[in-house]
């Protein structure tokens, strides 16, 4: 947990002076984005869709957060809100852009016996495909739905993004 919470600090100063300076006209931006994806973890592929709202505070820095559901085995139904913070180091705006970034969230797994509410966190990386409004994404996660346990989950996946974008 050590080596985690070092990483984390770590990351924040390497991101710091992203956030910290000046954002110009044309830089910002808010994104919509429903999103249908197709995931494979333990084994197991099952599918996923959702809304997610990205704030982009400059070309290299975003801010994600959303609403996802998936279905990852008969009868389970998992819920998904996450607060990410992604960094494109090549910058944004490229036919393929590289991302990796990492975040924390609830994680509600609903099933025949209840209901499990956790708290989460997850580092994740990816490449998105920019075909204006319409995105093609492929995403690995490392992903700890339940901070008490520490169970770790490797999930990677792929899918379609499409929404309207606000620029200011």
């Amino acid at each position: 947990m050590n080596t985690l919470r070092t990483l984390a600090y770590a990351s924040l100063w390497l991101v710091f002076p992203m956030l910290t300076r000046p954002l110009h006209a044309g830089n910002q931006r808010l994104r919509v984005e429903a999103h249908a994806e197709v995931n494979h973890s333990g084994g197991t592929t099952y599918p996923s869709a959702g809304i997610r709202i990205i704030y982009d505070f400059s070309t290299y820095v975003s801010a994600r957060t959303g609403l996802t559901w998936s279905m990852p085995a008969s009868g389970v139904q998992r819920y998904e809100w996450p607060v990410d913070l992604l960094v494109y180091p090549l910058g944004r705006g490229h036919a393929i852009t590289p991302y990796a970034g990492g975040g924390m969230g609830l994680f509600l797994v609903v099933q025949e016996q209840g209901r499990d509410l956790n708290f989460g966190y997850a580092g994740l990386a990816g490449a998105q495909l920019d075909l204006g409004e319409l995105r093609g994404s492929v995403e690995i996660q490392v992903l700890v739905p339940d901070a008490r346990t520490g169970e770790t989950v490797l999930r990677w996946g792929g899918g379609l993004r499409g929404g309207v974008s606000f620029d200011f």
